[in-house]
């Protein structure tokens, strides 16, 4: 009986580890929006750390508002 509680209780940490991970590097899903909020054309270097921002630089760049020529991007 003691060694079923001890591979019980092992199996238990074990699905608790899963669940704990898969929560902590749960991705999140693109929304589909552009967000510029971000640039500012006297800046010369940018870190760009979601989708949203990322999908903002295309924005920009098609819209004629910037090329990025010179300037560095970060993802981050």
């Amino acid at each position: 009986m003691r060694k079923l509680y001890t591979l019980c209780s092992m199996l238990l940490c074990l699905c608790l580890t899963f669940v704990f991970t898969a929560n902590t590097n749960a991705q999140t899903i693109w929304s589909g929006t552009a967000d510029a909020t971000w640039y500012d054309a006297t800046q010369t270097s940018f870190d760009i750390s979601t989708a949203e921002e990322l999908a903002g630089i295309a924005q920009l760049v098609n819209s004629g508002t910037a090329d990025f020529s010179g300037k560095t991007g970060n993802l981050m």
